[in-house]
């Protein structure tokens, strides 16, 4: 212990809570993708990267809310999203799915993610950044949208609601994408998510747009207690989420293996897929209890964790005590933080899953990858995002054994 505190807490201290500062704000706008509150975001940065940090096989691996798999819980449970209990089959979603999760680890189905390609992989999330960016249109425009009716859907509202344009929401939009991108270009590694909010917030408080000129705020849930739930729904409607809590999983693991991989290759830590699966499940199914969205391994905050220094998991557990501490002392000022910051953070974040090199790449690596790359694309555009996910896989097993 005392080796541990003179040569790696530090550096542990240092990334975690860079960590902390990177995810507050993506966990918020997450959320908002997932169609609830901010607050259930937060929770989720807290639980399951704790629990993920104990349990996982690879040391520098950072758990809790991500941008594509929030896309997907929305678009699973869409039926339900005009429900006022909508929220109830989110976090049994998360349950369903880190069941599945823990079952695949179980069986020992960690070499499935062989048939998981890099061609369906990039058709996948590139798909997933374009259905992200169009969903917060409205958010950065001061307009309504519905999710419903999936892209073209969304496409046709935007035109139809095109007049509705609220030019206070859009000049905070345009400034919180335009420091976000200044931010990034300035240096990479400051938290140019929360630096974005917190001068979008005090923008618009000190400006008086807040409410008034139709600027709208996040809106806390009357009850924000951190604490063990059981999700309050019907046993046909467990059964109903099987197949979607199955999907989730699958794409839970499709994010927490390829973020492993890269990053194993870099830092040259161990890495067991088999093992991830049980530890992604745990930390989604004891999520699930307590008010926490489906979860998996984050890309961008792993990234930031291995170049932060991290040496141990106590940088992941620290990153999840910092957002625990921050609901303490700061819960309520999160109702001063205008939507359309958030939504300006969700869409910069989002174009960063469309990466042109990756895409070129794929497309000249030959007939399979394209082909693969262009039905996942297309069919994460136009189908329900569970049914793309298998289809997907599908694609790839059958090239495979072609």
């Amino acid at each position: 212990l005392k080796r541990y505190f003179r040569g790696k807490f530090q550096a542990d201290l240092n990334a975690g809570l860079t960590v902390s500062m990177v995810v507050i704000p993506q966990a918020m706008a997450y959320s908002a993708i997932a169609g609830i509150n901010p607050i259930y975001g937060l929770f989720t940065a807290i639980l399951p990267t704790i629990v993920a940090a104990l349990t996982s096989s690879f040391s520098f691996l950072i758990t809790g809310p991500t941008n594509p798999t929030a896309l997907v819980t929305a678009s699973v449970l869409i039926v339900y999203s005009d429900r006022p209990d909508y929220f109830e089959f989110v976090v049994a979603l998360a349950i369903i799915a880190g069941l599945f999760k823990i079952l695949f680890g179980v069986l020992k189905l960690g070499h499935l993610s062989r048939y998981i390609s890099n061609s369906v992989l990039v058709g996948f999330l590139s798909a997933v950044g374009v259905l992200i960016i169009s969903s917060q249109i409205g958010n950065l425009f001061g307009f309504d949208l519905s999710s419903q009716g999936g892209l073209f859907g969304i496409m046709t509202q935007i035109i139809e609601n095109i007049s509705d344009l609220n030019p206070y929401t859009t000049f905070v939009s345009l400034i919180s994408v335009g420091l976000m991108i200044l931010i990034r270009k300035v240096n990479r590694k400051l938290p140019a998510a929360l630096f974005t909010i917190t001068f979008a917030t005090l923008f618009v408080m000190l400006t008086g747009w807040l409410g008034e000129q139709g600027v709208s705020p996040v809106e806390l849930p009357s009850q924000t207690a951190f604490g063990f739930h059981i999700p309050k729904i019907s046993f046909s409607d467990v059964i109903t989420l099987g197949v979607s809590g199955a999907a989730v999983a699958l794409f839970g693991i499709m994010e927490t293996v390829t973020v492993a991989k890269s990053m194993s290759q870099m830092t040259g830590g161990e890495f067991d897929p088999s093992k991830e699966m049980v530890s992604q499940g745990l930390a989604s199914f004891v999520g699930g209890f307590f008010q926490c969205m489906p979860s998996a391994a984050s890309p961008s905050r792993t990234v930031i964790n291995v170049v932060n220094g991290a040496k141990t998991k106590m940088a992941a557990i620290i990153s999840g005590l910092g957002v625990g501490i921050f609901l303490l002392l700061f819960a309520g000022l999160i109702g001063y933080i205008p939507s359309a910051a958030l939504a300006a953070v969700v869409i910069i974040s989002s174009a960063g899953l469309i990466n042109p090199h990756l895409i070129k790449t794929t497309w000249q690596s030959g007939n399979k990858s394209k082909v693969a790359m262009s039905v996942t694309f297309l069919s994460t555009l136009f189908l329900p995002l569970e049914y793309a996910i298998y289809l997907g896989i599908l694609t790839t097993i059958l090239i495979y054994l072609g």
